[in-house]
């Protein structure tokens, strides 16, 4: 288990699955699943996850440093 905000306790699977169903901004995922709505410090890795998985929808490809997110 991966978690990705520990204030709501949201894990990375539920952000995913979240950006593959439409959410494609930290607004969107904060309405969804709360995230990024208390500290604010998983703000990076959420863009970080949505850069990567809005671009790569079929979570296959690798990001340039040759590892997901």
């Amino acid at each position: 288990m991966s978690i990705v905000c520990y204030c709501f306790v949201v894990e990375k699977s539920r952000v995913i699955a979240a950006i593959q169903e439409g959410c494609n901004t930290p607004d969107a995922l904060r309405n969804k699943l709360g995230v990024t709505g208390n500290c604010g410090s998983c703000l990076p890795d959420i863009e970080d996850l949505l850069e990567f998985y809005g671009k790569y929808p079929d979570d296959q490809q690798v990001g340039s440093a040759g590892e997901k997110p």
